[in-house]
């Protein structure tokens, strides 16, 4: 007997085993076709999010650089906070919309009373240059 016939005969004989056996197949098949279009819809949402995004570009001193060499060579590494000059140079170049710079630094000082009292009255400042909001000027928001 060849392969069809017996197979015709098996399906025949065994028709509630084939029938279930079918509806398991769809069922599996319909979850596996769901799944990957839940998948594909995920990445079209995220690509068309990430195009809509503006770009935004952070330039620090990595710390753990500087620690690394610094343990290596007992040598601090001579890095210190970029220039203004450097932060303008980069912000003038052809591909950058808008730049904005921020500094932090600590302050010390006798007259001034903190929100919470320490010992060495310690203050946290920052400060930014650009005054307008960049969503908002890019219509983000």
């Amino acid at each position: 007997m060849n392969f069809v016939k017996r197979a015709s005969f098996s399906v025949k004989r065994r028709a509630s085993k084939t029938g279930i056996l079918l509806l398991i197949i769809m069922i599996l098949g319909t979850m596996i076709s769901g799944a990957l279009s839940i998948q594909q819809a995920v990445e079209n949402a995220e690509k068309n999010l990430k195009r809509q995004l503006p770009a935004v570009v952070t330039i620090e001193p990595n710390p753990d650089k500087i620690f690394e060499h610094y343990e290596l060579t007992n040598e601090p590494l001579g890095i210190g906070p970029l220039t203004i000059e450097v932060i303008k140079e980069i912000g003038e170049l052809p591909y950058v919309s808008y730049f904005d710079y921020f500094i932090d630094t600590i302050t010390f000082s006798r007259e001034l009373v903190p929100y919470e009292v320490d010992e060495q009255k310690t203050f946290f400042l920052k400060g930014v240059n650009n005054p307008e909001i960049i969503d908002i000027k890019e219509g983000v928001l």
